[in-house]
């Protein structure tokens, strides 16, 4: 019976750019160990009713299939770059286009239908991140869609786990001169517009995906006691305090400030939109 059973947590995700913008360059491959992957791959079949000499559904239509891919993980040194981040969610090339990655997921297993899949055209469509002040990893979730999860992408095997520390509470500030203090708990959430290009391409997936806007909100959570909050901007290092991994630059517009008094420790949640009403430039720049 044991052998019957997938041992999951020996799976890991690993990821290939394809396509797009100079950095990181093509060919560059990485592996993140995770704490969760979602393949989809939906086969989107229709089942019309019809006069067809039958009490029961019966005829079947098979749809364009939408697959899609998402992740979550805790930012390690190892791996993370500004070029990286760039890359998955924010680069341009000239058609307006987010860069292009495979993405091999394994679930532990040597051999079997689902112990290897990767997904190929895959276009970034959502990007967060989050910390806590109470402590725990830097979080961070990601989604994007695919031209097709049947991929023939290769992939160099990974030589080994990836043991050692990921980046922690002590390693998080919010600027060399701080643009927010008492902070207490903060998420980003970078939204890209996405879409499949249905044309007839003689097959069951799409023929490729596109890029659209970029958008989002930050979430921070403060104490009532602050002295420093965000106007039009914030600043958040991630990595070794004075030698940061990635230095993110957000352009915000505030939303709303939330206090509610009630019992208990009070705090303040504010929520900015994502939007730089300067230059018209990108909002989210990783440096």
């Amino acid at each position: 019976m044991s052998a019957n059973v997938s041992r999951n947590y020996l799976g890991y995700v690993v990821g290939k750019k394809t396509g797009g913008t100079a950095s990181p360059a093509i060919g560059t491959q990485i592996m993140i160990p995770v704490t969760a992957i979602r393949p989809r791959d939906p086969l989107n079949n229709a089942y019309p009713p019809a006069v067809n000499k039958s009490s029961f559904p019966s005829l079947i239509i098979l749809g364009r299939r939408t697959p899609s891919i998402g992740w979550s993980a805790f930012l390690k040194s190892s791996w993370l770059t500004p070029a990286l981040l760039t890359s998955l969610i924010s680069s341009f090339d000239g058609n307006g286009d987010c860069d292009t990655w495979s993405w091999l997921i394994h679930d532990g297993e040597a051999a079997g239908t689902w112990a290897s899949r990767v997904f190929d055209g895959c276009r970034g469509v959502m990007l967060s991140l989050s910390g806590s002040g109470a402590g725990g990893g830097i979080a961070i979730d990601y989604s994007a869609i695919a031209g097709t999860a049947q991929g023939t992408t290769s992939f160099t095997a990974p030589t080994g786990p990836d043991c050692g520390y990921e980046l922690d509470v002590s390693q998080v500030d919010f600027g060399a001169s701080p643009t927010a203090d008492l902070v207490t708990g903060w998420r980003l959430n970078i939204i890209r517009g996405g879409s499949y290009d249905m044309f007839y391409n003689g097959s069951l997936y799409p023929g490729n995906t596109s890029s659209g806007m970029l958008g989002g909100n930050f979430q921070l959570e403060q104490s009532p006691r602050y002295t420093t909050s965000p106007g039009t901007g914030i600043v958040i290092r991630l990595g070794p305090i004075g030698t940061p991994n990635v230095v993110v630059t957000l352009s915000t517009n505030n939303d709303e400030d939330v206090y509610d008094v009630m019992a208990g420790f009070g705090s303040v949640l504010r929520t900015y939109t994502l939007i730089d009403t300067v230059t018209c430039g990108n909002p989210v720049l990783f440096s």
